[in-house]
């Protein structure tokens, strides 16, 4: 988490630099407002949920079977949590979306199931 300080930031990097820091900049708000940080934390993982929901009904649709393909993969040791993930393994994912896409009648768009699986992947490696 970033750290949230009052003053300027030039001034606070003068100051870490010397080690002249005032012991109230030493702590984050989050850890001296305990209620906050569970609130937030709560918040967290409610708020992509809300903003899932307002997709258009053709991206929900998508989001679905991206979601489906992704849960496949969400184990530990899975290639998608590794430092960096290996380009060819994401691209092999969408296209698996895209043909279960295209054996249910519908017309997926490339760049859209990309951009989704993309997303996935990375919601489900900030949460692990």
């Amino acid at each position: 988490m970033e750290r949230i300080y009052r003053g300027y930031p030039q001034a606070l990097h003068a100051m870490e630099r010397s080690g002249d820091l005032m012991p109230y900049m030493l702590y984050r708000r989050e850890e001296q407002a305990g209620r906050r940080s569970a609130a937030l934390e709560k918040r967290r993982f409610r708020d992509p949920e809300y903003f899932k929901g307002l997709y258009p009904r053709s991206v929900r649709r998508c989001q679905s079977f991206v979601e489906a393909c992704c849960d496949r993969y969400d184990h530990p040791g899975s290639p998608i949590y590794d430092e960096y993930p290996d380009r060819v393994l994401l691209l092999g994912i969408r296209n698996r979306i895209l043909e279960k896409m295209r054996e249910q009648g519908e017309d997926p768009d490339q760049d859209l199931v990309w951009l989704l699986t993309l997303q996935e992947i990375l919601r489900r490696r900030a949460i692990s």
